[in-house]
């Protein structure tokens, strides 16, 4: 991924009103496209500026001198008196969130209208085939870290719409039921001189990871910490599914000892206590010995199919 989608995406997820020239520069490659596309628009210039030779950054009204050949732009400074600013700090760009809306809707390949929720801050983008249903897409846009609250009311309690955050995660208590699948778009949305480029693959298995989660406890709402570890039990569980006898019996004869297994074991990623590698060993020799006594006294029987076989046992046809 480009080292510029993270910080296109920090400046989308803070779009207030206004960019800046240097927000602009911030985006790197991105912001012809944006340009081009409509997504970014230029608005007029700002009357104020912050001092560039205080740490504080005092703000102060903009004093245009008339010039020969153009206007010189000047600031009032407590400390210099006076301070010339460059006519390019001036310059502000709009996001236009219809735009970022439909570039965002072709890139995902969704179909529908998009349609503005709460402008500048939630953006349906529009449905998408999903496990034999269709699911919405919401664009959800965290200013400063607050959350629209039409955003959960949008979506309701049933959760099923896909949420698209420009910044982190909205908080899980914000759901008045089940917590939809929320994806951080600058996981599976790089940014490049020509617009979007998406990691489907990425994006599917979020979505997946999240409904899992959702269904795992029955819809409730969880915060943070429960959610962690409904996945830890989640991962858990798996691993021990896949923890047979068989391994942790091969386990503890390569090693020597149970709590030597255990060790190796949890070095590969499987959470077992060496009581558990015990018993699958006692299973194992508990299953040997039962078979060699089977196989010595029920299966070891006379064979008289023909005379000459008369006083053999079966045991010694395997000779």
């Amino acid at each position: 991924m480009p080292d510029n989608s993270e910080a296109f995406w920090s400046v989308i997820d803070a779009a207030t009103a206004q960019l800046t020239a240097d927000d602009v520069r911030t985006l790197g490659p991105a912001a012809d496209w944006m340009s081009k596309s409509g997504v970014m628009a230029e608005s007029t210039t700002a009357s104020t500026a912050s001092c560039p030779e205080c740490l504080d950054g005092h703000v102060e009204d903009v004093i245009s001198v008339p010039g020969d050949e153009q206007a010189t732009l000047w600031i009032t400074c407590p400390q210099s008196l006076r301070v010339r600013i460059d006519p390019e700090c001036l310059r502000r760009w709009i996001i236009r969130w219809d735009a970022l809306a439909v570039a965002l809707a072709k890139a995902l390949g969704l179909t529908g209208r998009t349609r503005e929720i709460d402008p500048g801050r939630v953006c349906l983008l529009g449905s998408t085939d999903w496990q034999q249903s269709r699911r919405e897409v919401v664009l959800a846009i965290g200013v400063a870290g607050a959350t629209s609250p039409q955003l959960s009311q949008h979506v309701g309690p049933a959760g099923r719409a896909i949420v698209l955050a420009t910044g982190a995660a909205p908080p899980s208590d914000i759901w008045s039921g089940r917590v939809p699948a929320c994806v951080p778009a600058k996981d599976v949305l790089s940014v490049r001189s020509a617009g979007f480029d998406l990691d489907a693959v990425l994006l599917a298995d979020s979505v997946r990871a999240a409904d899992e989660a959702a269904r795992h406890v029955g819809g409730l709402t969880l915060d943070e910490d429960q959610l962690k570890d409904v996945v830890r039990r989640q991962v858990r569980a798996a691993q021990k599914a896949e923890l047979t006898d068989d391994l942790m019996v091969n386990a503890a004869a390569i090693h020597g000892s149970a709590r030597k297994a255990e060790k190796a074991l949890k070095a590969e990623g499987y959470e077992v206590d060496h009581s558990t590698i015990s018993r699958a060993v006692k299973r194992h020799k508990g299953t040997a010995k039962l078979v060699r006594q089977e196989d010595s006294a029920s299966v070891s029987r006379t064979v008289a199919s023909q005379p000459r076989d008369r006083g053999k046992k079966i045991d010694q046809y395997r000779k």
